[in-house]
């Protein structure tokens, strides 16, 4: 017998304007008597794949760790790399590199979202970013005063802190502005006071899980996240 119990998610609700739920099961396994009555969408993250769902799988989300080590350099030193200023620095080039980050995001592969849910979601994330509701720090690779990259650092635990945002141009991409981005992030980890940390990417991204396993990252845990609307059948 199974003990599943929808768990409303109040700020996706009052965000995307509809109700939207989640709920967490083991081993793949999902009641086949279950109603998401009530809910224009329901979130299913699962330890492994769930037969049948197979259509609504939206990510294969993949959680990195590593130790962070104190003898870290920078990878490209010729990089300015700073601290994001909306006096000194384009907000627009953040926000359309935001936007760019997030193609592999559930939100935006998920083609039953047509809110513009997507774009207004990673907008909010960055500007609570800058404003350092949910970040510690964003930090800019800059060039000629424009942005080729951006990484935000934040807090997930004690002694754990997390990439959260990692986006580069792509006029810059060959040029380690991600490797560099990443070593710095862990050299301020570090000033904060962490040793630990962690990121989290889709495991179809194929660039950016290399990008993780080249800089030290090893996958830690990976989760199954189907989107059940409320037109779907379980």
């Amino acid at each position: 017998m199974y003990n599943i119990k929808l768990v409303p998610l109040k700020w996706d609700s009052d965000f995307f304007g509809y109700n939207v739920a989640k709920l967490e099961v083991a081993g793949g396994e999902v009641p086949t008597f279950l109603s998401t009555s009530g809910y224009r969408l329901v979130y299913v993250f699962s330890d492994k794949p769930i037969i049948g769902l197979e259509q609504n799988l939206m990510d294969k989300k993949a959680n990195f760790y590593t130790k962070i080590s104190s003898n870290k350099e920078l990878v490209n030193k010729t990089l300015l790399i700073e601290p994001f200023d909306k006096q000194k620095h384009s907000y627009n080039e953040l926000i359309n590199l935001t936007l760019e980050s997030g193609v592999f995001s559930r939100f935006f592969v998920d083609k039953n979202f047509v809110n513009d849910e997507y774009s207004r979601l990673y907008t909010k994330w960055i500007e609570n970013s800058v404003s350092k509701v949910s970040a510690l720090e964003v930090f800019v690779a800059v060039e000629h005063k424009k942005i080729l990259g951006f990484i935000t650092l934040t807090k997930k635990a004690e002694d754990l802190a997390d990439i959260g945002l990692l986006a580069v141009s792509p006029e810059a991409r060959g040029r380690r502005v991600a490797s560099t981005l990443i070593e710095h992030a862990k050299i301020s980890a570090l000033h904060h006071g962490f040793e630990q940390m962690q990121v989290v990417t889709q495991l179809d991204n194929e660039p950016a899980v290399k990008l993780y396993k080249s800089t030290g990252f090893e996958l830690n845990e990976l989760t199954f996240i189907y989107h059940i609307w409320n037109n779907d059948t379980i």
